[in-house]
């Protein structure tokens, strides 16, 4: 269960005279905390907020009518295209590029023209913008940037896109990692990610170490024999498959001493095991034109950007890798498919990755229980071309997710987008979106370190991260007039409402929960100014949006909107 104690210290209104309108800074301060509103929310509306990010009203009734198994049944078979819909906005989004940079002075908006893009024109278009610098260099990412912002506030595809982005952080590779990377990332989205979200995890990893956004990233398009780089092998082994939990080198220093090794079953893995398998993956690289000297001869790589295979590079010699033995001269890339074998089908790797959607989806204090259950199903269906659908459905369906109560704090990246959907903002993104965001510390392909954005409670709850949360729905609301998010309040509230009625409709849209009866007297008294509580506002449309813009900055601060 969030602690509340946090929300409650810092969030007296009182705290925040930078934040809400003065009228509510009263002698009494309103406090944000478990008490502020009824009750929890309902059921519907819990397990909506935490498999999409964040319920419509569309959505809850169709999960009121049909259930909630049948919208997970129908979020899982989501179509591998975007909507014409969502297609249309992307395309029609102008994002802007600002520099001064080497004698090119840029300032303009652009259209978004990469995502559909093959490598080979990537990279051809990079080598026409490099010497301009960074901004040129990571424009194709900031484009896939842009496109998921559009897709997570706008698809109805919700759980699809919360896949995205949870994979996007297991196999996290930023464009500040080589001046190539920005033009990867549009295929290593729509071709690795999208592509496997939902699908099977062993073809998904060998997608994911045969993209050049990986290669360029973990430095395996430079390695090669004698000796190899082992950045690849070392984040394959602790990040994206068994995990740290599984690391056993401070245990044992042979890998025969590892329990069940003699029996090609080790519980675990130690330096050996990276050692090894970073021979493994030699002459893994990219395709990128550069040519080198070989028997008196020049030879030259393919340059289309893709992945590539030098046979040349390659460590041929015998290799043993979690209890298993791989001979001499093997064929072509069978020594680094073997090793994605055995760590795709390790035990340790399903229940790492089971851990992972238990701590997004539900949180910090998931059931044990249900991690034994999804790891056995996963297990189930190793195999399976929708081994992750599979194991994310029987999380779904299970009693410890539909009867969980936890609550979860949303991320800088959730919590934007969820502002977006409440409120029915029109949202056009933009860099200065971005830039705010990273001020948040959430940074969009641009996380610097292997391990993804932290999905602990405690990495987003510190003062200074409450403090920033506080401060971006002020300027969310400044950006109102600034063209990334457009509200129109008075327009999506009904006629013929009282001032209470209002303040009821706008906690229920919001959060869920309807306010207690103290508060929501209050609020309605601030609303009303010298009217009566209970009348039906006469004032006009500006007014009226100033009124409900007041409201809103208070409901989206309260603990009920920052967690799901």
């Amino acid at each position: 269960m969030i602690k509340r104690r946090t929300f409650i210290q810092a969030g007296s209104l009182m705290a925040l005279p930078f934040l809400l309108p003065e009228k509510l800074l009263t002698a009494k301060p309103l406090e944000l905390n478990s008490t502020t509103f009824q009750s929890q929310k309902d059921q519907t509306w819990n397990l909506l907020g935490k498999v999409t990010y964040g319920p419509l009203k569309k959505d809850i009734l169709k999960v009121k009518k049909n259930g909630f198994q049948a919208y997970i049944k129908e979020q899982l078979n989501a179509p591998s295209e975007d909507s014409q819909e969502i297609l249309q906005r992307i395309h029609s989004t102008q994002l802007d590029i600002k520099y001064d940079y080497n004698g090119y002075n840029v300032d303009e908006w652009r259209p978004i023209t990469y995502l559909d893009k093959d490598l080979k024109f990537c990279r051809k278009e990079f080598e026409k913008v490099k010497e301009k610098g960074w901004h040129e260099w990571i424009r194709p990412g900031m484009e896939v940037v842009s496109a998921n912002w559009i897709r997570a506030v706008y698809s109805p595809w919700q759980l699809k896109e919360m896949m995205v982005e949870f994979w996007h952080n297991h196999f996290n590779v930023t464009v500040n990692g080589d001046m190539a990377m920005g033009s990867c990332m549009p295929t290593y989205d729509r071709d690795v990610i999208r592509k496997h979200a939902f699908g099977n995890f062993r073809q998904f990893l060998e997608d994911v170490a045969k993209s050049p956004a990986m290669l360029y990233y973990l430095n395996n398009k430079s390695s090669q024999a004698s000796p190899a780089n082992e950045n690849y092998a070392r984040e394959l082994f602790e990040l994206h498959t068994l995990g740290s939990e599984h690391y056993l080198n401070s245990l044992y220093d042979r890998w025969r001493d590892v329990p069940g090794a003699l029996e090609g079953k080790p519980v675990g893995y130690i330096d050996e095991d990276v050692y090894e398998a970073s021979r493994a993956f030699t002459g893994w690289t990219v395709a990128d034109g550069s040519f080198i000297w070989r028997g008196g001869g020049r030879e030259e790589f393919p340059d289309t950007g893709e992945f590539f295979y030098y046979d040349a590079w390659h460590d041929n010699y015998q290799k043993r890798i979690l209890g298993h033995e791989i001979k001499s001269n093997m064929p072509a890339m069978y020594d680094g498919r073997k090793v994605l074998d055995l760590v795709a089908f390790h035990p340790g790797t399903g229940k790492n990755i089971c851990r992972k959607f238990l701590l997004r989806f539900m949180g910090d204090d998931y059931p044990s229980s249900l991690l034994s259950k999804a790891q056995a199903v996963w297990l189930q269906n190793i195999n399976s071309p929708d081994q992750i659908k599979i194991t994310l459905q029987a999380i779904f369906e299970s009693p410890e997710f539909l009867n969980y109560k936890g609550q979860k704090v949303k991320r800088p990246y959730e919590f934007i987008v969820s502002v977006a959907r409440a409120t029915e903002a029109e949202f056009t993104p933009t860099m200065m979106l971005q830039w705010q965001i990273m001020g948040m510390g959430y940074k969009p392909f641009m996380w610097p370190a292997p391990t993804g954005h932290p999905d602990k409670d405690s990495n987003w709850m510190g003062p200074g991260a409450m403090l920033t949360r506080w401060r971006t729905i002020s300027s969310i609301l400044y950006w109102k007039g600034m063209g990334v998010f457009k509200f129109k309040f008075a327009e999506q509230t009904p006629g013929g409402l009282s001032y209470q009625a209002i303040a009821d409709y706008w906690s229920e849209k919001l959060t869920g929960i309807r306010l207690q009866e103290k508060y929501r007297s209050r609020i309605a008294v601030l609303l009303a100014d010298n009217a009566a509580p209970d009348s039906i506002p006469t004032i006009n449309e500006t007014q009226m949006e100033q009124k409900l813009t007041m409201l809103a900055q208070f409901l989206l601060s309260t603990p009920e909107f920052q967690t799901r």
